[in-house]
């Protein structure tokens, strides 16, 4: 079952929130939703929910695809018990009743919160209550699952705990949008990404391939276990753009070049300590794209 999203188009008054944005997600995969706030993703997550209209385009779902949520801004009952909270959001996505208890339970004890099934929602810490959160919208084991900064305001050992727990649900084929600005995350957790600027798409491509796309080319690093200048500058192709302490950052006309420096290296009977060719980061490559965007807030 694959969602698909075709030339969707939404308008507030005479302000175009969406401009034809169209992606799709297939089972099993975990795309990332990103764009500065303001960029189109909420609007986007609120179509496909289905608490918004779109002025045009299409939203393809199959009709027995069922949705898990996890709003940014949290929805919980704060007077009722845990239990109650997490029974209450199984009968709304009509989980079948033999399930509830056994659902509900798994979940608790998944979260290490077992012991707090009968505590009021009010008298738990922020991360628990973000725990109840996530567990209503996993509870009926939905299609397809949608968070929307599901990070937010947790410590790491709780983080790391949500990671595993989206990669479990990944690996159930499930369909799941992760939309946040944690990049580290992001591109730790996700395949792909769909990148929104002034609601339209400036990129869909896979983690890997942006990666690859905004790497610095012909730059390669290497550290040894001394100063290895005068080698570098033997190498006709080889130019040194910058150094600190023995890690050298070049630049290179052709790879036969770095491979006779790492022969000369070794032949003056020097070590090799770590080299490669530098990549970027997700989060650099937000910031490149978006970082000077005066539209968006």
């Amino acid at each position: 079952m694959n969602l698909r999203i075709d030339n969707l188009s939404k308008k507030y008054g005479h302000f175009n929130a969406l401009s034809n944005v169209s992606f799709n997600v297939h089972p099993g995969e975990t795309i990332g939703l990103l764009g500065r706030n303001g960029a189109g993703t909420t609007p986007i997550i609120k179509c496909i929910i289905g608490v918004s209209a779109w002025t045009f385009g299409e939203i393809l779902i199959e009709k027995e695809m069922s949705i898990g949520y996890l709003p940014e801004e949290r929805g919980l009952y704060l007077n009722a018990t845990v239990y109650e909270q997490l029974f209450y959001f199984a009968e709304l996505n009509n989980l079948e009743k033999s399930k509830v208890k056994l659902q509900i339970e798994k979940y608790l004890k998944r979260f290490g919160i077992a012991e707090l099934s009968n505590k009021k929602i009010k008298t738990l810490s922020k991360g628990n209550k973000q725990k109840v959160q996530l567990i209503s919208a996993l509870l009926h084991n939905p299609d397809l699952i949608i968070l929307d900064e599901p990070f937010s305001g947790l410590d790491p050992v709780n983080v790391e705990l949500f990671k595993s727990v989206v990669n479990e649900e990944k690996n159930d084929s499930r369909i799941i949008i992760l939309s946040g600005h944690r990049m580290d995350d992001i591109e730790e957790l996700c395949d792909r990404v769909v990148m929104l600027k002034n609601g339209k798409v400036i990129l869909d491509n896979t983690i890997d391939e942006l990666i690859d796309m905004y790497s610095l080319k012909q730059q390669y690093y290497i550290e040894s276990n001394s100063d290895i200048s005068e080698l570098i500058n033997k190498v006709r192709g080889l130019t040194i753009i910058d150094s600190k302490n023995f890690l050298y950052i070049l630049k290179y006309e052709d790879e036969n070049d770095i491979s006779k420096l790492q022969v000369d290296i070794i032949n003056k009977g020097l070590k090799i300590i770590k080299c490669g060719y530098p990549k970027t980061t997700l989060q650099e490559i937000f910031v490149k794209e978006l970082g000077d965007d005066e539209n968006e807030e």
